[in-house]
């Protein structure tokens, strides 16, 4: 095994120089601080339940925002899949009813699930997985429902609407 200049993720390099933390020992001292104001704003992309999201974290000194967008996949069409249209219509209401206004539908009709929240300062690995999994854990379930409408899903499972 060699030594890597880099973070690994499995065999991925993800996107930051070992040299830049403070300390290797992140796992083992999970308080270890993971930005600071100085840093500048830091953006990942990660995939939950076939869904890729795109992430940020800005601190501008005085409060801290995590931001979270993923793309769920488009509406469908009525002319194409009437049922299916009224079946993700009535998932994402039924979901943006308990969870609040979390999904919406882009310009391009594509349904996405949203976070914009405040999040504690300074941001340690801890802080930002809990933040990310307050968010999604609640929305798994309508995740798995609006997948079973996706055609590549539906023709696995047998649930198309038509």
């Amino acid at each position: 095994m060699t030594n890597s200049p880099y973070v690994l993720l499995g065999h991925l390099p993800l996107p930051m120089d070992v040299g830049e933390l403070p300390e290797l020992d992140a796992v083992a001292d999970p308080e270890i601080v993971l930005h600071t104001v100085e840093n500048g704003p830091v953006s990942f992309r990660f995939v939950y339940k076939d869904v890729p999201f795109a992430a940020s974290y800005v601190d501008n000194g005085v409060q801290a925002r995590f931001t979270m967008t993923g793309n769920v996949g488009p509406l469908p069409y009525s002319a194409e899949n009437g049922m299916a249209r009224a079946g993700v219509r009535a998932i994402l209401e039924s979901a943006n009813r308990v969870l609040g206004p979390v999904f919406r539908l882009s310009p391009e009709r594509r349904v996405q699930l949203c976070c914009d929240v405040a999040i504690e300062r300074p941001v340690t690995a801890v802080i930002m997985v809990a933040a990310i999994a307050r968010f999604l854990v609640p929305a798994a379930p309508y995740l798995d429902c609006i997948a079973a409408y996706r055609p590549t899903r539906a023709k696995r499972t047998g649930l198309s609407a038509r």
